[in-house]
């Protein structure tokens, strides 16, 4: 399998910024719009921000689906100035590509006159040396790859407790586990584990939940117990453990971008809010519920939050944020109603699919010198001109895939011809697919074995000429 290509890299990495400076953008538009979203509730508020991060991980695979206009922000990057070694020969040829002519009667394909660093750099790199766009896709793809180790870790750690937990069957957790689920209106089964291993509740589970409490519970009065599985059972009804998977995606992909970073805060936060509000609208007094989060926390620690908890009751400073709306009682408090939920993730869609229609790229210029004459295409064949000009404006335009197939093309008109596959093979080069080079300069040899130019790649990419098998 060919190693990924500078142009392929370039490809993926602009696609890349495209999809962080559309995120970007739509976390920006979000983060103002949340000015006017105080007085909502904090439910509907985690609504519009879990609709956000959804969006951020639609943006790139929407950007591929739907149609690109270029709205010409940015230069494209694509490499057009300095063609690699080999592609002067387009320049100082008469016609830019030799067509159809072979040794007998004809004169053979001029000597590229090619600056002889310029052709090492090109040789090197046809070896498999990557340049800039490959390593920054490279470092983002670490980085990809250290987030998602991270977070495994995290949440092996996370398993592992929980398969050491022990069940809580005692008849005053059951009752209190039943009344709460009844309070708040939740009929799914959960689970009630318990753990020495932990300062801080935890709730898990995408499809089956459970919460695990920590051993110091089991010393707590009836009233802190029923606070503790109310937010927790909380988190369960909202389907936190799932949406905090969501959330972590987004922190994978875009662990590069702080707007990104922005947006889960934002949604971790009206989450823990959403559930205090959830706590109170179960018929708990703010005053009663503010001082057993008090006390709770005073009784946990200030133990660091681990990584695998997809809920916990006191977040450090967000503790006074919290109590103070606790105890504000302007705060609106109601749960977000299906209709709101719709309607927020169609305005949120809304919003994304435009953004991901657009390219901030600029589109290439192409100079007149490079058109395809249309009054040459009447004869329903491709002249030498036209296929110079397509070929030098896909090459000049980054587009290099299109320039080999308008190369083999023209090598399929001309089989006979060692200047077609000479062009075709230093397209190749550009590319930086070495053995598909080594093939089609092997492939000029044959037609011309003195060809000066063939001969010298060949030694320099230290392939044997005669030998069809060797050099790869």
């Amino acid at each position: 399998m060919e190693a990924l290509s500078d142009a392929q890299a370039l490809d993926w990495l602009k696609a890349l910024l495209d999809a962080c400076l559309k995120g970007a953008l739509l976390v920006a538009v979000l983060a103002a719009a949340s000015l006017f979203m105080r007085r909502m509730s904090a439910s509907q508020r985690s609504v519009v921000w879990t609709a956000a991060l959804l969006a951020l991980l639609l943006l790139p695979l929407t950007s591929v689906l739907t149609p690109g206009w270029r709205i010409g922000l940015f230069p494209d990057p694509s490499p057009t100035a300095l063609p690699p070694a080999g592609v002067d020969a387009l320049k100082d040829s008469p016609s830019g590509l030799v067509t159809g002519e072979t040794n007998e009667g004809r004169p053979s394909p001029p000597e590229t006159r090619t600056d002889p660093s310029r052709a090492a750099t090109a040789a090197a790199s046809a070896g498999g040396s990557p340049a800039w766009p490959f390593w920054v896709l490279a470092a983002w793809l670490t980085g990809v790859a250290g987030a998602g180790l991270w977070l495994a870790f995290g949440k092996l750690g996370g398993w592992i407790v929980i398969a050491k937990s022990k069940e809580l069957r005692d008849d005053s957790w059951c009752s209190l586990l039943q009344q709460a689920s009844a309070e708040l209106g939740l009929r799914r089964r959960v689970r009630l584990l318990c753990s020495d291993k932990l300062r801080v509740a935890l709730t898990a589970g995408l499809v089956r939940p459970v919460i695990v409490v920590p051993a110091q519970a089991e010393g707590w009065t009836a009233q802190q117990r029923r606070m503790l599985l109310l937010h927790e059972l909380a988190h369960v009804k909202r389907l936190d453990p799932i949406l905090d998977f969501l959330a972590q995606a987004v922190m994978v992909l875009y662990w590069f971008n702080p707007l990104a970073w922005l947006a889960l805060r934002r949604f971790r936060a009206e989450r823990e809010r959403a559930c205090d509000d959830a706590v109170l609208r179960a018929g708990a007094r703010p005053s009663d519920y503010a001082t057993q989060l008090m006390e709770i926390a005073a009784l946990l620690g200030s133990a660091a939050r681990p990584l695998w908890h997809a809920a916990v009751i006191s977040m450090g400073s967000s503790l006074k944020d919290r109590l103070l709306r606790i105890l504000d009682p302007r705060i609106r408090r109601q749960a977000a109603k299906q209709v709101f939920a719709v309607a927020a993730f169609v305005a949120v869609v809304a919003l994304a699919l435009p953004l991901s229609a657009f390219s901030f790229w600029s589109p290439p210029e192409v100079s007149g010198e490079q058109a395809i004459p249309a009054q040459e295409s009447a004869a329903g064949d491709l002249s030498d001109r036209m296929v110079t000009s397509l070929a030098r404006g896909f090459l000049e335009s980054g587009r290099i895939e299109s320039a080999i197939g308008v190369y083999r093309l023209n090598c399929a008109l001309h089989p006979n011809s060692p200047g077609a596959y000479l062009e075709l093979a230093e397209a190749y080069m550009r590319q930086y697919c070495r053995s598909h080079a080594i093939t089609f300069y092997r492939k000029v040899l044959t037609l011309e074995p003195d060809n000066a130019r063939a001969l010298e790649m060949l030694e320099r990419l230290g392939a044997e000429s005669g030998n069809p098998f060797s050099g790869d």
